[in-house]
C-alpha cells in the first residue's frame, strides 16, 4: 500500500465511518445513563410512596385510625416525589453533560488531523 493510498483511506475512514461510530457511541452512553438512572420507571412511579413504605388504615371509625395513616402515607409519597425528582434531574444533568462532551469530541475529531500535524510541526521546531 502506497503512502498516498494510506492517507486517502485514512481520511475516508476518519470523516465517514469513524465519525458515525463515534456519534453512535455517544448515543449509546446516553441510552445507558437514561436506563442507569431508571428514568422511565421513576416517571411511571412518580406518585408512589418511597420504597412502598405506607401504613395500613386501622379498623373502626376513629380520627386516629384515619388521619395517622393519611399523614404518614402523604409524607411518604412526598418523600418519594422529592427523591425521584432529584434522581431524575441528576440523570438529566448527566445526559446533558454526555451530549455536550459528544459535541466537543465531534468538533475535536473534525480538526484532529490538523491538530496532530500542528503538534508534530511544533515538536520539530522545538528540536
Amino acid at each position: 500500500m502506497s503512502q498516498r493510498s494510506f492517507i486517502i483511506s485514512y481520511f475516508a475512514w476518519h470523516y465517514s465511518r469513524a465519525f458515525a461510530e463515534s456519534w453512535n457511541t455517544c448515543t449509546n452512553y446516553i441510552w445507558a445513563v437514561w436506563h442507569f438512572f431508571s428514568v422511565p420507571i421513576l416517571l411511571r412511579t412518580f406518585f408512589a410512596p418511597w420504597h412502598k413504605m405506607d401504613v395500613q388504615y386501622g379498623k373502626g371509625l376513629s380520627v386516629e385510625n384515619f388521619f395517622g395513616p393519611l399523614i404518614v402515607n402523604t409524607l411518604m409519597r412526598l418523600l418519594g416525589m422529592v427523591l425521584r425528582t432529584i434522581i431524575i434531574l441528576l440523570g438529566l444533568v448527566c445526559i446533558v453533560a454526555i451530549f455536550l462532551l459528544g459535541i466537543v469530541f465531534t468538533v475535536v475529531w473534525i480538526f484532529l488531523p490538523i491538530i496532530i500535524v500542528w503538534l508534530v510541526w511544533q515538536g520539530i521546531l522545538k528540536i
